[in-house]
């Protein structure tokens, strides 16, 4: 459910560039045979005008994509970019949220019932269960990253703004101005990275969960309570409660020691890529099996849910495990994820 966070967000490798790439380069050669065609029609310089004016808009629309939105568990479903660039969803369906669209897209986060997922363009397009507006994304403006919580989503606009919609209890939808470069919904507050790398939340905070830590952070992940970051030394802090649903101790906000490239805070559970080995590590709620992560393989992403996490391993096999119910931890086996 809570979108899943890699770090650090300028390492190279953590990027999925490579297919947005080669799709620019086709269609910068498909515009230049157009523009070849225009001169010898209309021989004059204004096809060579027309082309440069093209090329310039597909450079505007170069997305940077972590793999960390490549996989995401929700409620009592799952969803996945594969490397076809088309969306894969299974488990539970209270509505249509498995329902996957069509077209290309890059990025995907999963709500509760609900997702959300980025086009290579910029737009944002939604679908699933809607209480009140959650799969009704703003039409207008370019956006670089969506997240989706309980019954809300928030997405970073291509000049650093953050816009929210959905349900607007508790402020969850009132985002903060100025300039942020990553934003993770969590069940009803959010937390965004400002350009200046300190975390901010908003929403409902009554368990402390959007009381950031100060310090300079690469990522950050909203859960159901608690909220998690990972900080420019790859150690990870979290913050708000560490009870599970029955108000029984679970520690889901308590992070291990070590170095760290990834954390996603769940529902009342979180899980971790250690930087070295590339292992999952979880913690918290393991009553439904979410602290059994997997150890098979080397992992380069990870979501945790309301009651289920996914990996996605360096071979790009997506990986699931916790409450099985519905068919949310169980992946179709050719679905593959591109890690290049």
């Amino acid at each position: 459910m809570m979108r899943t966070q890699i770090g650090p967000r300028r390492a190279a490798s953590r990027w999925h560039l490579r297919r947005i790439r080669r799709k620019t380069v086709a269609n910068v050669l498909s515009l230049v045979l157009l523009a070849i065609i225009a001169n010898i029609l209309t021989p004059n310089l204004d096809g060579v005008s027309w082309i440069w004016n093209q090329v310039s808009k597909i450079r505007e629309h170069q997305i940077e994509v972590p793999l960390s939105d490549k996989i995401g568990a929700g409620g009592g479903h799952s969803c996945a970019v594969a490397d076809n660039d088309r969306v894969r969803c299974w488990g539970a369906s209270r509505g249509t949220e498995t329902a996957s669209p069509e077209g290309s897209l890059v990025a995907i986060s999963t709500g509760y019932d609900f997702n959300c997922a980025l086009g290579s363009d910029g737009a944002i397009e939604c679908w699933g269960d809607q209480e009140e507006d959650e799969t009704s994304p703003p039409r207008s403006g370019e956006f670089v990253q969506v997240s989706s919580g309980g019954r809300h989503s928030c997405g970073v606009r291509s000049d650093g703004q953050v816009t929210c919609w959905g349900v607007d209890l508790a402020g969850r939808t009132n985002s903060p101005s100025g300039s942020y470069t990553q934003v993770s919904s969590g069940a009803a507050h959010s937390c965004a990275i400002g350009s200046d790398e300190k975390v901010t939340c908003w929403g409902y905070g009554e368990y402390d969960q959007t009381n950031a830590p100060v310090g300079r952070f690469t990522s950050v992940s909203a859960g159901g309570r608690h909220s998690c970051g990972l900080k420019d030394d790859s150690t990870v802090v979290c913050w708000g409660s560490d009870l599970d649903e029955s108000g029984e101790y679970a520690g889901q906000a308590v992070a291990p020691n070590g170095s760290f490239s990834a954390v996603s805070a769940g529902q009342w559970h979180t899980c971790a890529i250690l930087a070295s080995a590339e292992t999952i590590i979880c913690w918290g709620d393991g009553s439904n099996g979410q602290l059994e992560a997997p150890q098979d393989g080397r992992y380069v992403a990870v979501s945790a849910g309301n009651l289920h996490s996914c990996a996605i391993r360096r071979d790009g096999v997506v990986q699931c495990w916790g409450n099985t119910s519905s068919g949310r931890t169980a992946p179709p086996s050719d679905l593959r994820v591109s890690v290049d």
